[in-house]
């Protein structure tokens, strides 16, 4: 039937349930991984990180999982490649387990180990690379512990190369040769071993390197050209170019020239040589080099072409950048992929709940203003470490201003550096203070945000009454104490776990004068990480930084009057021990509720520690830091040493249930269903009008 005129009453509800037994986690973001080699193949560019495969079809603008790599506790991926002359093979390698490829077919990965050569006991595999000379290629090598390997038949077989040493730094060449260093420390220079797999070469009294030889360094043959290779070494940084296969070099002086160069590659035939901070190319006619851009370009990075006008850009740790430019502008290009990185800190707006900062600990401060739809690189102000770059140690934001942040950095020879900013990562300045020790710990106190704590390696504890601008250290606390961790229970008092010297125990110190003195407590041994129940005073959990005895974790109802082990279903190190607790956070609301991580993975209690179960399935790997935020009634952070950021909702949205559609006779709106509503139905329904309509109205009149 055909209604001309009617009024749907639908009931829309959700029903919401606490997932008390178990959490599910979800990765959040930063967008890329942990990349260890992007590359074309016909079609597609392929991207493998150390736990993931993914592949793109728009030139690397948005990225698919592959199905999951099949790896084992500790293992890892450590190179991939795409080749083959008309059909193309995908190879994965794993660290210890050996070498995978894509098989249609089945939709999976199998494992095509046949012929390396197993280890001698008590040692375990180590694979270390993989190389083809190009996506046409029908040979690729391989370096493992037991030596080079070389498969012609895309991995179904592999034949060892006589040698007895670990291989790295492979580059095989369009010729069939293949270019390595041996990783021997008595053999640091480069080889090149030629397509007879007999004849080797290695690169010493060559007219033109350094000192005439080649020291720790890998050559990069040209894809296009195998007679020309670039070269740099490590010892002076400078770049060399051979067109005769290494039999002479120069060092081209014309141009801008590269300052620091750190590694070498080939873009489209043309010699490429990156920099900590930018990318050279070299015009090979003239011998000149041309600056080509310097961001977001850092230490080891990598180009491909992934088309005709599109580039990409990538590196260890770091996401993939996309420009259609030449590289005059990028933009961020990991949509799909794993979050990357090892998080070392995880800052929640609470004022804001959609805006959440993460450090990590290579690349800096990532910010997300919508909930983890999209990132940025927040790190303007920040001075990178020549190695470590920007090593996020501890960040806090303050609970009162979701725009005002401390972050604490590490840098090369145990220092570290503190800064802030106002107006939530825009821009960050330099705190100047006396001490150079890395912070561990952040704390802006809860009643009074004006004052903030720091925990510092091997330095006590400092105290700042202007929201981190100057500092006062606090006397009374041994030098030599490492301060590791702060919580601030609900009655108001302040802990700090404290890892003492030889006249002080590994305890804790607590302050009620938000900071400004402390006491001595005791109890719980070598505290590494703290919590405490937001809503109820006194109720604090402890979790321990060591192996030994004593470990695990404890509980005070009391405010440290007396502690008590917590420890009934984590897990068990041999000799009786529990692992080290590298983070512990308390959920509001949920009296007796805790999180804690532990690098095996995240367990939950809901009575205190009284019994503790693992949270299962899709889970941060080596999680290492958590957080809480009230978004969605609640939501806790992990933060993982391997494969980013994950959440997970305390309390799931049941499916939602809409009814079936219910027409309602009041027609005229009145409230009332009368003979006035069957009026208006004759009139409007006209030739329409169905006698069954009748009489359901009718019998609803009754």
């Amino acid at each position: 039937m055909s209604l001309k005129r009617y009024l749907i009453v639908v009931s829309v509800f959700c029903l919401w349930a606490s997932l008390a037994g178990s959490l599910e986690w979800r990765e959040f973001g930063p967008p890329g991984a942990t990349l260890l080699n992007v590359v074309r193949g016909t079609g597609w560019v392929y991207a493998f990180g150390r736990d993931q495969v993914y592949k793109s079809n728009d030139a690397g603008l948005t990225w698919q999982n592959m199905p999951q790599v099949p790896l084992v506790q500790g293992d890892y991926l450590v190179d991939g490649i795409v080749f083959g002359a008309t059909e193309q093979a995908i190879l994965a390698v794993r660290s210890s387990k050996g070498i995978l490829r894509w098989d249609v077919a089945s939709n999976s990965w199998i494992e095509v180990n046949q012929g390396i050569t197993p280890p001698t006991p008590p040692y375990g595999w180590q694979f270390i690379g993989i190389s083809a000379a190009t996506p046409a290629s029908t040979r690729a090598f391989a370096g493992v512990s037991t030596g080079l390997f070389y498969s012609d038949d895309f991995g179904d077989s592999w034949h060892k190369v006589s040698a007895n040493y670990a291989f790295q730094g492979i580059a095989a060449a369009a010729d069939g040769s293949v270019y390595y260093d041996s990783g021997s420390s008595q053999q640091t220079q480069p080889f090149r071993l030629e397509s007879d797999l007999t004849t080797l070469t290695g690169f010493t009294m060559r007219p033109g390197l350094p000192q005439n030889r080649a020291i720790y360094g890998t050559i990069a043959p040209n894809p296009e050209n195998p007679l020309e290779l670039l070269f740099v070494e490590s010892v002076d940084n400078k770049a060399y170019y051979s067109t005769d296969r290494g039999e002479t070099w120069s060092s081209p002086a014309l141009g801008t020239v590269p300052q620091g160069a750190t590694s070498a590659g080939w873009l489209n035939g043309t010699p490429i040589v990156f920099s900590e901070s930018s990318a050279y190319s070299l015009n090979k006619q003239t011998q000149t080099w041309s600056l080509l851009w310097t961001r977001p370009v850092a230490d080891q990075y990598k180009v491909i072409a992934a088309n005709a006008n599109t580039l990409l850009l990538w590196g260890l740790q770091t996401n993939i950048w996309r420009s259609t430019n030449e590289g005059s502008t990028w933009a961020s290009a990991s949509s799909g992929m794993h979050s990357w990185g090892s998080v070392r800190a995880i800052a929640v707006a609470e004022e804001t709940p959609r805006s959440i900062y993460v450090g990590l600990s290579t690349s800096g401060v990532w910010r997300t203003r919508d909930d983890g739809k999209t990132w940025s690189n927040a790190v303007d102000g920040i001075v990178a470490d020549p190695y470590y770059g920007i090593s996020v140690r501890t960040l806090e934001v303050n609970p009162a201003n979701s725009e005002h942040l401390l972050v604490a950095t590490e840098e090369t020879g145990g220092t570290g550096s503190l800064y802030s900013t106002t107006n939530g990562g825009n821009l960050w300045s330099k705190v100047t203070w006396e001490n150079t020790s890395i912070v561990n710990d952040l704390l802006f106190v809860p009643t009074q945000t004006n004052i903030v704590l720091a925990a510092l390696v091997g330095n006590g504890i400092w105290r700042s009454i202007n929201g981190g601008t100057t500092w006062t250290k606090i006397i009374g606390l041994p030098d030599v104490n490492n301060a590791t961790t702060f919580t601030c229970e609900a009655g108001g008092r302040i802990f700090c776990g404290v890892i003492g010297g030889f006249d002080y125990p590994n305890d804790y110190y607590y302050s009620d004068n938000a900071g400004e003195t402390w006491s001595r407590g005791a109890g719980a041994p070598l505290v590494k990480s703290f919590a405490s129940d937001p809503t109820q005073p006194g109720r604090v959990m402890a979790g321990t930084g060591w192996w030994g005895s004593g470990s695990g974790l404890y509980f005070t109802a009391n405010n440290g009057t007396e502690w008590n082990a917590a420890n009934t279903g984590l897990p068990i190190n041999w000799g009786g021990t529990y692992p080290e607790a590298d983070s512990l956070i308390a959920i509001p609301g949920n009296a007796g509720g805790y999180c804690l991580a532990m690098g095996n993975g995240v367990y939950q209690t809901q009575n205190e520690g009284t019994s503790w179960t693992k949270i299962t399935g899709s889970e941060p790997i080596q999680a290492s830091v958590l957080a809480y935020s009230t978004r969605n009634q609640g939501t806790v952070f992990c933060g993982s040493s391997v494969n980013g950021l994950w959440y997970a909702q305390l309390v799931e949205p049941l499916p939602t249930f809409t009814p079936t559609p219910q027409v309602s006779w009041d027609l005229n709106d009145d409230g009332v269903i009368d003979s006035l509503d069957l009026l208006l139905l004759s009139v409007d329904w006209g030739s329409n009008f169905d006698t069954s309509d009748l009489l359901r109205l009718l019998d609803t009149l009754k």
